[in-house]
């Protein structure tokens, strides 16, 4: 992988996680390759949402099946794999299965969790 895509793939899960914690608090999530030294299967650790895999794609263009296939590969039993991405300028969006909504919710909730936040990268620490 190239410095500048490794450079843009790491502050893409820094600023994907902060924005992540700005809309649920509880989810204390954070890079995983950067805590446990190695590459793991999800891109982020979130302590507060058990049973959640989250992938983080920063790219112009995906296949978003595709990308959604790999994370439910990756995924064991009972976990749901949700990829937050985004396009250069553009704001986060979140992705999960039709299918796993219901689930979503119920791993989503939290007691602290703002509903009504508005997240852009221009108020992010982390430009594009």
């Amino acid at each position: 992988m190239a410095c500048n895509a490794r450079r843009k793939g790491s502050s893409g899960e820094l600023e994907a996680a902060k924005a992540l914690n700005a809309v649920l608090p509880h989810a204390k999530a954070r890079r995983a390759q950067q805590y446990c030294g190695h590459e793991t299967a999800a891109d982020l650790v979130c302590e507060g949402l058990d049973g959640v895999m989250v992938e983080v794609k920063r790219r112009q263009s995906m296949n978003i099946h595709k990308v959604m296939k790999e994370s439910q590969a990756h995924c064991t039993e009972g976990m749901l794999p949700m990829i937050l991405h985004r396009k250069d300028n553009e704001e986060w969006l979140l992705t999960i299965r039709l299918e796993d909504l219901p689930l979503a919710l119920k791993k989503l909730d939290g007691t602290n969790a703002k509903r009504s936040v508005s997240i852009h990268p221009a108020s992010s620490q982390h430009g594009s």
